[in-house]
């Protein structure tokens, strides 16, 4: 049972780790989330909405400890995001009137350089690309390789309508890294990214970049909003790490269960190992008097006590693994990068517990050959 459930925690963390170490696209750490939704008749503009993002994001800015700040419609790995249809304006580049589907975010300024996601080619967003300048969009780097393989995407254009539709094209600034949106385990999205002067966004989350521990920031960072309009809630505190931790879902919360019930049975096989042998060894006392008083050398009996517990626990060991087997296979779907029968993680677990096991051996064995032969010839 100790082996089973130490297996599959094994498994279970050993998968948590490599979605971590999984790259998002995007610094995680020292990173500040918290979102805003303006409402009322106050910010039914979009440019009065607009111009609140904007005004916060710079107030966020100026808060000591804070490196850069910035706002977006749906931050990466929360587990929401839009996507939308868009037509391109050189037709040879895809199938002739077919739309595709790209997520589609809305940021302002210095949003890529708050998340820490590369600039490739271009430029960013500025505060002059504005609703009274041209349309401008910038694109993953996933998505300018599916639209024009091998060329230039600067100055391309396209817009997230049918190609007859009177909207304007939005000229292509900037090609950015890929981002992993909806989770670690999922692949890259193609991304097109608007400026949020130009498109507007009901909602947004401001994301921070910190000296330190990020939600050491979040009282100012309130501040820094309140200042501007005092009527507005500010919900979704939380740093980066956390949103990751919360996009690994049920995966982490088994591990964490499964851990504890591991260290729980451990301690309990490292205890009834230790009472059982202790109990055997002292049912045996005479006999290992008998011994060392017609030769036998304190290893010798050392060497027979610890020999059967070993045989036990490694037939204990045969038993768990097929159990082991039965149970990791229940839990492969929330398994990620990790086989329910991974060699390493059963070998590092039947060595464990083969430790654990020693050391349980060994204690009351050491006691026993200490005995004085002639106190163990008259034992009972």
């Amino acid at each position: 049972m100790a082996l089973a459930l130490v297996t599959c925690a094994g498994l279970m963390i050993k998968s948590i780790l490599t979605l971590r170490a999984i790259d998002p696209g995007l610094e995680t750490r020292q990173l500040l989330t918290m979102r805003v939704t303006p409402g009322g008749k106050a910010y039914e503009e979009q440019g009065r909405r607009a111009a609140f993002f904007q005004a916060a994001a710079h107030g966020i800015r100026q808060i000591p400890g804070v490196v850069s700040a910035a706002a977006v419609s749906t931050v990466p790995l929360s587990g929401s995001g839009t996507g939308m249809s868009f037509t391109i304006e050189d037709e040879r580049a895809v199938v002739t009137g077919r739309a595709r589907l790209a997520g589609f975010m809305v940021v302002t300024p210095g949003y890529f350089q708050t998340m820490n996601i590369p600039l490739l080619a271009g430029r960013d967003f500025t505060e002059f690309d504005t609703s009274e300048t041209e349309g401008v969009v910038i694109v993953s780097k996933g998505l300018a390789e599916l639209l024009w393989p091998g060329e230039n995407p600067l100055g391309r254009r396209l817009k997230h309508a049918p190609r007859d539709d009177p909207d304007p094209w939005l000229t292509v600034i900037g090609v950015v890294g890929d981002v992993r949106h909806f989770g670690l385990d999922q692949g890259f999205r193609h991304e097109t990214y608007r400026p949020l002067a130009q498109q507007g966004s009901r909602a947004a989350t401001f994301v921070a970049r910190t000296i330190g521990d990020p939600l050491r920031a979040a009282t100012a960072a309130r501040r820094a909003v309140h200042e501007i309009d005092p009527d507005l809630a500010v919900y979704g505190v939380q740093s980066m790490e956390d949103i990751v931790v919360a996009s690994v879902g049920e995966s982490g919360i088994l591990a964490k269960v499964l851990a504890a019930f591991a260290t729980i049975a451990l301690v309990l096989a490292a205890v009834g190992l230790y009472g059982v042998v202790s109990y055997a060894v002292n049912q045996r006392t005479r006999e290992i008097g008998i011994r060392i008083v017609l030769g036998a050398r304190p290893q010798d009996a050392l060497r027979l006590i610890i020999s059967r517990s070993l045989l036990l626990t490694v037939l204990g060991i045969a038993v768990g693994v097929g159990l082991a087997l039965a149970l990791a296979q229940t839990l492969e779907s929330l398994m990620y990068g990790v086989s329910p029968a991974d060699p390493a993680t059963l070998v590092g677990t039947a060595a464990l517990l083969i430790a654990v096991a020693l050391l349980a051996s060994y204690i009351p064995a050491r006691r026993a050959t200490k005995v004085d032969p002639m106190v163990a010839l008259r034992y009972e």
